[in-house]
């Protein structure tokens, strides 16, 4: 404890002395200090110190819509502490203390349905695509969301999915959404026509004239739009740069098509292909090709991958030479991989197999020879009925499972921690295997997304 002596000699400072030395103390114990008097409560809200304290985060794990010099001393406050108490609301699930999640409903369909929702990294901006084709936007820091048309209706009858690629070289948001639509028209004999069409539209933060951020708005000059070929039902759709991979389910065989999809305006594009012989997941890294076989995880290089512009049939074209291979004990779940997640040099995705979590880890710096590739098991359930067909969300070193027993596993791993923490198992009411999508947890905000027929749960776990 600090003597009288000593506080006395503290506090004669100059302000300008004492900020330095509150810009060298961690969070907790500047919320310490400003309990003590007035003085240090007014230093400790000061925007130096909290600029300072902000920027010893990574950005992935604020996720700041605009730069630091955009946001007061208490915007700061509240973006970090948010983030801070979010781990201690998982610390103190994990250890069972009898933490709750909070709860919001979102109504966000009344005389038709919804398709498809997706949660912006930051938590702040909830994306709902309609089977018209719309798509709306929804800011959840107000008391009373609704919704706002980001991209108008341009389909009659359509299912629609959704992906997100934000771009964190951007000082303000910015991030290309993909949507994949399946149009339902009739043609002039009465017999439907089935046709697959794929959009990227960039959307970036609308600001107000203060400067402060008032909603969304998609660059039509951005848009791309092709056809997929060839015909077939299409299961997954990954955005990453300048790559958007889909893959495709024919009569016998399972293909991953990538094209890069700038500048393509006709229905003839280039494209590579990679088959996947079994029901299983893949991910796109880059300019690498994760393809995820059963129990087998290879990297790929893409330019190994044979580039064409007809449409090839359903079956392997051309051989190709991993460049590493890692066999894993059990295959992997179908679905049962998260969306990649980047991290400085390096992308990481969860995959589960067993009763195991395994996270896959591509490096690849300046420093090493070529793409650094691992896997390691971070987690274990206590059983393997307790989780069925698989759905994983990844957010900053956290993934998020859906288990069969009516809640979600949240674990954190230890390849982007300094310890791997315990298992949290989070209770959401009326929690289904058909409610998770890809984009639904936000560790930013502490926020967990799931889907009903007819509404958005909004499940908050960091404390109020």
């Amino acid at each position: 404890m600090i003597q009288q002596s000593e506080a006395t000699k503290l506090l004669s400072l100059p302000t300008e002395l004492l900020t330095e030395v509150m810009k060298n103390m961690t969070w907790k114990s500047v919320m310490r200090a400003r309990k003590t008097c007035r003085r240090l409560q007014d230093v400790s809200k000061s925007l130096a110190v909290w600029r300072h304290l902000v920027r010893q985060e990574p950005r992935f794990s604020l996720c700041l819509e605009q730069p630091i010099e955009a946001y007061s001393s208490d915007e700061l406050e509240y973006f970090l502490l948010r983030r801070k108490k979010t781990e201690v609301g998982y610390e103190r699930a994990a250890n069972g203390s009898g933490f709750e999640l909070r709860r919001r409903i979102l109504p966000v369909s009344t005389n038709s349905t919804y398709d498809c929702a997706r949660l912006v990294p930051g938590g702040r901006w909830l994306l709902i695509s309609t089977r018209h084709g719309s798509v709306k936007y929804y800011d959840l820091s107000t008391q009373d969301p609704t919704g706002r048309l980001l991209i108008p209706k341009r389909y009659i009858r359509s299912t629609s999915w959704m992906c997100v690629d934000v771009d964190m070289n951007s000082p303000t948001l910015r991030f290309n959404l993909a949507l994949t639509n399946l149009d339902r028209n009739c043609d002039w004999g009465g017999c439907i026509n089935f046709q697959r069409r794929f959009e990227i539209w960039e959307v970036s933060l609308v600001v107000d004239e203060s400067g402060r951020g008032v909603g969304l708005s998609a660059g039509h000059k951005a848009q791309s739009s092709f056809l997929q070929e060839p015909k077939g039902n299409v299961y997954s759709v990954f955005l990453v740069g300048d790559y958007l991979s889909y893959e495709v389910m024919g009569q016998q065989e399972r293909c991953v098509f990538f094209v890069q999809w700038k500048d393509i305006r006709e229905s003839s594009y280039p494209k590579r292909m990679v088959t996947v012989p079994s029901m299983n997941a893949y991910i796109l890294l880059n300019d690498h090709v994760c393809t995820i076989n059963g129990s087998f995880i290879s990297l790929v290089s893409l330019s190994a991958l044979t580039e064409f512009t007809t449409v090839p049939p359903l079956r392997p074209t051309t051989s190709y030479t991993p460049l590493a291979t890692i066999k894993l004990p059990e295959s992997i779940y179908e679905d049962g991989v998260s969306n990649p997640m980047i991290y400085q040099d390096s992308q990481h995705f969860v995959a589960y197999l067993g009763c195991d979590f395994y996270e896959i880890v591509v490096s690849d710096s300046d420093a090493s020879p070529g793409p650094q590739f691992d896997a390691i098991r971070v987690g274990r359930l206590p059983h393997r009925s307790w989780v069925g067909n698989c759905t994983i969300s990844l957010s900053d070193g956290f993934c998020l499972a859906w288990l069969n027993r009516g809640g979600m596993l949240l674990q954190r791993f230890p390849g982007l921690k300094s310890s791997p923490g315990h298992q949290a198992l989070l209770q959401v009411e009326g929690l289904n295997q058909f409610c998770l999508s890809l984009n639904v947890l936000d560790m930013a905000s502490g926020q967990v997304i799931t889907q009903q027929p007819s509404h958005i749960v909004i499940s908050t776990f960091h404390l109020s």
